[in-house]
């Protein structure tokens, strides 16, 4: 399945980004059903079954491993002493970032994360 990498408007929406690429909706539609705030998987699951789209319950692997599936990936790090969340897409060859920063598979080391799986209804 092709997706396309979309940028999140503000430091709030990757999540609402993440939704936007895989529904291939713009962006701010997504901001309007779920708000232009932090996200949550709960957040991501509901907005992703209004579009047609279901997310797994529990994560299906964990970072440095990757799925062999689309997936949405919740990332964390710490940075200054700071607990940082960001959403974004593993497409299965590579990981689109809302914010641009990652690029292909290159996720940073210092990082963990969980995948959720994705898959049309």
């Amino acid at each position: 399945m092709e997706f396309i990498h979309q940028s999140q408007p503000n430091a709030k929406t990757c999540g609402q980004t993440v939704v936007a690429m895989i529904a291939r909706v713009p962006v701010e539609r997504v901001i309007e059903l779920v708000g232009n705030k932090k996200t949550y998987p709960r957040d991501l699951r509901a907005a992703l079954e209004f579009y047609g789209w279901e997310m797994g319950e529990r994560g299906c692997c964990k970072l440095p491993m990757f799925p062999s599936l689309a997936a949405a990936m919740f990332c964390q790090t710490v940075s200054n002493h700071r607990l940082y969340g960001h959403w974004m897409l593993f497409t299965g060859s590579e990981v689109l970032d809302p914010s641009g920063i990652a690029k292909g598979c290159d996720v940073h080391p210092d990082w963990t994360g969980t995948f959720y799986s994705i898959r049309r209804k």
